[in-house]
């Protein structure tokens, strides 16, 4: 006894040096961000340069082109590394003067501001020079012959801020410790056996997960941990792929995730801060708090998305077989591993968001004539997980039809005096007896409300205006909508605003003829993807090169400015079209989508692409893509995640043969998906056809119509989708990949192996009645 005691104190606190040693490691740090509100009168190309300890150097600078005429500008930089010694502005060369009203500079809840009194105490100003003035709230500065003019911080940043979060990292060495101290405590204070009092505590969690799962035999529960563990085996080998440049995604994902970290939302206002839901930002930052890698998280989320899916269906699967045959066919889908998962992408988080909203609608409608206690669960899961989908992605509407669909159906069908007689708490009670039962299959939609409210004020107090994405916000979508009703001298199915347009545009808007220096100059790297052609900008191209345009002239120095900006453009285009001055084309633009009827055919060609690549789960790769960036964004990324950085050139860990193994067994399980899944597809959607016959000709059977209702809803998710990306590739940019297509393939595998299993099964009804 005193042996094992002795061995197992010995491997605790081999662990605990080991995660002591990893914490501090790690470091734990507020991203710094400086900002300098400043006018100038020409276009300009400012840089901020900061030491962390050799001096200023062109590797470690931040570039903002900015253009503020009449109004002053925000300019914000976020610092990508901790230790920061000192930092500089150069403001820029085109100008004959700048006037500054501050510098501010922010890192967690510490903040320090620097008025124009305080910046010449503080600051070297460097070949620039002061021009008295009257408005002693203005530094109005001068630059010396064209030279590069600086304004350089005279104060050590970390003399001054506590940059690394050292309380955090005590909290880390504090719980870490207990955590040992109470190992050691039930080492030798507890006299029973250790392993027996683990073993009874194994035993405890396994009846309790029985219970959760709705009385499930302990079969059950044990397999579908097994296959979870062995899911996690697998995917641990995989690292991530960080593209620290990517503004519009990954890198954007991690400022956010940062600002909501140190507790200011989603950071100061520019074009980018309200262009995608705040969920995966939080998520991010949620992980990084409870110490969970992201990735660990994201596979966490996704297996209890199966386990849920799972678990709507339990009424209409009979067996525990099939039950867990279905959770692992869905839990190893290789999509859910593959090489877009390892970036920094909300992808992986939406295809789970959305399993679990479809299995809470499905659970609502099967508990409709069995326990108003389970569908109030249902509803509770159901208003949680839509509110989250809903701010992940901008497509959300999409699934509206089914899940509103689902809950007429509930409605339509539940048992009047179903819900009076089967309450047994309080609570409830009075709700059944103060409102009619179908509220509770309504509460989802009202917490959606009522959540985007609160959003939409958040962001009010923070920003000014009443929105919650910007991309979706009426302003935004007008003004889009607007450029591309212009009617176009040679119509381009993939261009919505081509030159011809944007050229007309200019003169009946003077609002955008302001852009067209940004728009049609060299700098707009979203020009030369139309058709090959130099002066044209394919797809959604224009969409984020209108806003890019609109930032460089300054109209998103505040999100009222840029929404009232958006709204004039809007009016002044709607103007032109009453006047006559511009002509509007036949085809109808929907937010970002123009229809048009030369996509007809190229759409049914990428439709047939689309379904191959998918039956035969095509382009799926273990293997993380490279890496793009430097190390400070790198760290950036490392941070906050906790996970490992994939780099091709330390690749030295492939000559282990067990992590290979694990890349093999990976890739060998999407060979034979890819392989089965076409023939089990067909086999699919002939069981299908069948129950669909035998619906139309049948009189009862209540199970079936439920099972075939939820088939089509599964094949209703896969069909809106792959036309959604069949348009997109056909309009905008080839989108036909993993990325787009990852929602698909989960809905796909249920509705393949649902509706085998509900033809089988009515066959054997069949046989047993006759």
């Amino acid at each position: 006894m005193l042996k094992n005691k002795i061995i197992f104190a010995g491997i605790s606190t081999l662990i605990f040096v080991l995660i002591i040693y990893i914490v501090h490691r790690h470091v734990f740090y507020h991203p710094v961000a400086i900002t300098i509100e400043i006018r100038s009168d020409s276009v300009e190309h400012s840089q901020l340069y900061y030491d962390t300890g050799g001096g200023f150097n062109s590797a470690e600078v931040i570039n903002q082109r900015y253009s503020t005429k009449s109004t002053f500008r925000k300019i914000t930089y976020t610092i990508p590394t901790w230790n920061v010694h000192y930092f500089r502005i150069d403001p820029g060369r085109r100008s004959t003067k700048f006037e500054v009203k501050r510098i501010t500079m922010n890192t967690g809840s510490q903040s320090i501001e620097w008025n124009p009194k305080a910046i010449l105490s503080g600051f070297t100003l460097v070949d620039l020079v002061r021009i008295d003035s009257a408005n002693h709230s203005l530094l109005i500065l001068k630059p010396i012959n064209g030279k590069d003019s600086q304004i350089i911080c005279k104060s050590s940043l970390i003399d001054q801020f506590n940059i690394v979060d050292h309380f955090t990292k005590r909290l880390c060495y504090l719980a870490t410790t207990l955590l040992y101290l109470l190992v050691m405590a039930m080492i030798f204070f507890i006299k029973k056996n250790i392993k027996a009092q683990i073993n009874l505590k194994y035993h405890d969690i396994i009846n309790y997960c029985s219970l959760i799962f709705k009385n499930a035999d302990k079969t059950y529960v044990h397999t579908i941990i097994i296959l979870f563990l062995c899911k996690l085996i697998l995917v641990s080998v995989q690292q991530m792929t960080v593209y620290g440049n990517y503004v519009h995604d990954d890198a954007l994902f991690i400022r956010q995730a940062y600002s909501i970290a140190a507790g200011n939302w989603l950071g100061d206002y520019d074009s980018f801060t309200l262009i995608k839901g705040f969920i995966y930002p939080l998520f991010i930052s949620l992980s990084s708090f409870f110490g969970i890698p992201l990735f660990l998280a994201q596979h966490l989320l996704y297996g209890f998305a199966c386990l849920v899916l799972v678990r709507s269906f339990s009424a209409i699967m009979n067996g525990t077989s099939r039950k867990v045959l279905l959770f692992s066919i869905l839990l190893f889908n290789p999509m859910a591993s593959s090489d877009f998962t390892l970036r920094i992408l909300r992808e992986s988080l939406y295809t789970s968001l959305t399993m679990i909203v479809i299995a809470a609608f499905v659970g609502m409608c099967m508990s409709r004539k069995h326990s108003s206690n389970s569908i109030l669960r249902w509803s509770l899961l159901a208003s949680v997980s839509l509110f989250a989908f809903w701010n992940t992605r901008e497509e959300g509407l999409l699934i509206f039809p089914l899940i509103v669909g689902l809950t007429a159906f509930s409605i339509l069908t539940i048992s009047p005096e179903m819900m009076p007689e089967t309450l047994n708490q309080r609570t409830l009670r009075r709700i059944s007896a103060s409102w009619k039962p179908s509220i509770i299959f309504l509460l989802p939609f009202i917490i959606l409300l009522f959540g985007n409210f609160v959003v939409a004020s958040i962001n009010y107090y923070k920003y000014g205006r009443f929105v919650t994405n910007e991309m979706k916000s009426e302003a935004y979508t007008s003004a889009f909508s607007a450029l591309s009703d212009i009617k176009q001298n040679t119509r381009h199915a993939n261009v919505p605003v081509p030159e011809d347009v944007r050229i007309k545009a200019y003169k009946a808007s003077p609002s955008f003829a302001e852009l067209e220096f940004f728009l049609e100059g060299s700098e707009n790297g979203f020009l030369n993807y139309g058709n090959g052609d130099k002066k044209e900008i394919s797809g959604a191209g224009f969409m984020w090169a209108f806003r890019e345009a609109a930032a460089r002239a300054g109209y998103h120095c505040s999100l009222p400015q840029s929404q009232e900006f958006y709204e004039q453009v809007a009016r002044e285009i709607n103007l032109a079209f009453k006047k006559g001055t511009l002509e509007k084309s036949e085809a109808f633009t929907v937010f970002e989508f123009t229809l048009d009827q030369r996509l007809i055919a190229p759409i049914k060609e990428l439709l047939r692409k689309e379904l191959v690549f998918i039956a035969t789960f095509h382009g799926y790769s273990s293997q993380a893509s490279d890496s793009k960036g430097d190390d400070k964004s790198f760290a950036r990324f490392q941070n906050i995640t906790n996970e490992a950085v994939y780099f091709p050139k330390d690749n030295a860990f492939k000559s282990y043969r067990f992590i290979m193994i694990k890349y093999k067994i990976m890739n060998l399980v999407a060979k034979i998906y890819g392989i089965l899944n076409p023939l089990i597809l067909a086999i699919s959607l002939l069981s299908f056809m069948f129950l669909t016959i035998v619906l139309a000709f049948q009189t009862k059977g209540a199970e079936t119509v439920d099972t075939w209702l939820f088939l089509f809803g599964f094949l209703y998710l896969v069909i809106t989708r792959m036309l959604l990306i069949a348009y997109i590739s056909a309009s905008q940019w080839y989108a036909i990949n993993g990325i787009y297509l990852s929602l698909v393939y989960p809905f796909l595998l249920s509705f393949e192996i649902l509706s085998i299993f509900a033809a089988v099964d009515y066959l054997k009804r069949k046989r047993q009645l006759a």
